[in-house]
């Protein structure tokens, strides 16, 4: 078997050894395999992740200390903690996906309840872009905005919003935090 052989074109020559010499020779093409792509979305109420993955056929997906290794392209797994560590491989020369979920109440969110509009506040967020996502009760984006933090309070017209409980979840790189608040 010949492992670690780079993507090309190659010709492979097979031959006997003994009294009659025959040959066969053969052209094989090495491709690379798809990149491994993962999505993940949370149901904030149940605490669960559901992964939806492609590029292989079968995967690895490590969420904490648990191991599964699934052929599924879709999975649903439990939020046990409050910061959850999720990393995601199938074949070596795909990479690892990896992602932290944090299911706290760390990022402020005032008036809560709120009616026209939501302030976060993103004080002790360092410098950088993230992303901000409102999802209602049903697990519906009703909310996305990516910006770059420049000011501490990030205020969000909500007079669109029904009433009703809903999930601000901030992004920043890898990181997620949501915070259920609640429109009067």
């Amino acid at each position: 078997m010949i492992e670690n052989l780079p993507k090309g074109s190659y010709d492979i020559c097979i031959g006997s050894s003994n009294e009659e010499y025959i040959q066969s020779c053969y052209s094989i093409i090495v491709q690379e395999p798809e990149p491994l792509s993962v999505t993940t979305s949370m149901d904030f109420v149940n605490k669960t992740v559901t992964l939806k993955v492609s590029g292989s056929t079968n995967y690895i997906i490590q969420l904490n200390e648990e191991t599964i290794e699934s052929s599924l392209n879709s999975i649903t797994l439990p939020l046990d903690r409050i910061n959850n560590e999720l990393v995601v491989t199938s074949k070596e020369c795909q990479g690892t996906y990896t992602e932290t979920i944090i299911l706290e109440d760390s990022l402020i969110a005032f008036p809560n309840p709120f009616d026209t509009f939501l302030n976060i506040d993103v004080s002790n967020i360092p410098e950088g872009s993230m992303e901000i996502k409102i999802f209602d009760i049903t697990g519906k984006l009703v909310f996305n905005d990516k910006f770059t933090v420049e000011e501490n309070i990030r205020p969000i017209n909500t007079s669109s919003f029904k009433s009703g409980f809903y999930f601000a979840q901030l992004t920043i790189g890898e990181v997620k935090k949501v915070i259920k608040v609640f429109k009067s």
